[in-house]
């Protein structure tokens, strides 16, 4: 009896421990609500979906380039200058004035120069023409002389930006040409949202359209001549003793640096201001829903990428070639092209651009990268009142000792 009951609780034990193995270990055929949601991937968060545009690399891009600029710009100045200086002493000494050779004196000279170069390519390229027929060659004579004088008469700010407005036509043609355009929408467009860097200055040579590229290239040129002016009376004025027989390097650097000012004044507007603004408007009412959330987030993203568009121009460094000259020749006046027979002050021409400017960003209207246009004209500020003890500071870092008027100090 006792084996018998000892035996029927073991195998009642053991059928009882069996039973609840099985309901411990069974996966059950339909899964919990908390399991659906254990499997899902974790969701992201709304600054992770649409990040914001950077602007460090994008300073430190601009910051790195302009220094370079102006270095090499003050170096090729110190060279170019110490150059006619010793030509000067050596051809001149019963013409040059007491004391040493002038800035007039060395721009004679070089200018001199340019001549006689001019003339031995004219005659080289008449020669080489010799069986053309008569009619033929007194035509390119003609067009040679057409070209050649008005490039003597420019002074040198005109000829710097001539320069540059070959580089706009040159990134023009490769704007038309089927192959490149892929390449030029990628190396040739700032796009802020893009993360790129070295577009800030690409883009600055960059003109898709023939209008715009003309238009930028006449009040580029216009704007050299003035510029050149200015940079030309502020050595005259300077205590500094430094002689300047170019100031083509001068200007060079000066329409660069704003053009590339003006992109990153564009950049981080765009990147700090606009897309915040625009993404706070698109993610207005964001729910807590996982698929409502993901939803309202591209839609924010998408609402960015139509609000900030890429651009491209030179324009920047024109807003700023015409407040530098506003301001240091107020009496000046100037006409628009397409109404040449009315001058105007300079500075209601520039007061309307830059309130036109102020205007479209106060309204939200786009019509240019209006950023881009109010960081030309500050940076044109900017250099009015701290420009010519920058190029200075630099001329005298990298400071040459044939370059020194005679009777000062370098300081």
């Amino acid at each position: 009896m006792l084996s018998s009951a000892r035996f029927c609780s073991q195998s009642l034990f053991r059928q009882f421990f069996r039973i609840s193995s099985l309901r411990q270990h069974a996966t059950p055929l339909v899964p919990t609500f908390r399991q659906c949601l254990a499997k899902d991937k974790p969701f992201k968060s709304f600054s992770q979906v649409v990040p914001q545009p950077g602007i460090r690399n994008q300073i430190l891009f601009a910051t790195a380039t302009s220094i370079a600029l102006y270095a090499y710009a003050a170096d090729q100045t110190n060279k170019d200058t110490e150059k006619w200086t010793a030509v000067a002493r050596e051809r001149g000494k019963m013409l040059i004035n007491f004391g040493g050779p002038t800035n007039q004196d060395l721009r004679k000279y070089k200018k001199l120069h340019i001549v006689k170069e001019i003339q031995a390519g004219y005659d080289k390229f008449m020669t080489a023409l010799q069986s053309w027929p008569t009619q033929l060659k007194v035509n390119v004579s003609w067009l040679f002389v057409q070209v050649a004088q008005p490039y003597l008469d420019a002074n040198e700010g005109r000829r710097a930006a001539a320069g540059l407005v070959g580089l706009c036509f040159a990134t023009w043609i490769l704007w038309k040409l089927p192959k490149t355009i892929p390449f030029m929408r990628k190396s040739f467009l700032h796009d802020p949202l893009s993360g790129r860097s070295y577009t800030l200055l690409t883009s600055v040579f960059s003109h898709e359209s023939f209008v715009h590229l003309a238009m930028n290239s006449i009040a580029l040129t216009a704007c050299g001549g003035s510029v050149w002016f200015c940079f030309y009376m502020s050595q005259e004025k300077a205590e500094h003793g430094l002689r300047e027989a170019d100031a083509s390097w001068h200007c060079l650097a000066f329409f660069i640096t704003a053009g590339l000012f003006a992109s990153l004044t564009s950049h981080i507007v765009n990147a700090r201001w606009v897309f915040a603004r625009l993404v706070s408007k698109a993610s207005t009412g964001l729910a807590t829903a996982p698929r409502l959330a993901s939803q309202l987030q591209t839609e924010a993203k998408a609402a960015a990428r139509k609000g900030i568009l890429p651009s491209l121009g030179i324009s920047g460094a024109v807003y700023a070639g015409l407040v530098l000259t506003a301001i240091s020749y107020p009496q000046a006046v100037a006409s628009i092209m397409f109404l040449p027979i009315f001058p105007v002050p300079i500075q209601w021409l520039t007061g309307a651009f830059v309130a036109f400017d102020v205007i479209c960003v106060v309204r939200g209207i786009q019509i240019f990268d209006h950023f881009a246009h109010l960081g030309g004209a500050f940076f044109g500020l900017l250099y009015y009142n701290y420009g010519l003890q920058w190029w200075n500071a630099w001329r005298l870092l990298l400071y040459r000792p044939g370059i020194a008027a005679q009777g000062k100090k370098k300081s």
